[in-house]
């Protein structure tokens, strides 16, 4: 009898205090990662989009000392 966990894998996350900027390497270290959830305490709070973090970056300015509650998307 196969268990959840046999087709299941592990989720990379970020917290709400993680950084644009390490959030941008996490994205160009994978590739095929769309999006990280944010998660707290154990529980998922949002999520960043890979296409929400290159809008920030067009914005100019200081975006990677940013923290991701700032700009994840929360409903």
């Amino acid at each position: 009898m196969m268990k959840a966990g046999d087709i299941s894998k592990r989720v990379s996350f970020v917290t709400p205090d993680t950084l644009a900027g390490e959030i941008a390497v996490r994205f160009k270290n994978a590739a095929g990662v769309d999006a990280f959830p944010v998660v707290r305490a154990g529980k998922p709070v949002g999520v960043i989009t890979r296409e929400r973090l290159n809008e920030l970056r067009k914005s100019g300015g200081l975006w990677e000392r940013r923290p991701a509650a700032h700009f994840m998307n929360a409903s």
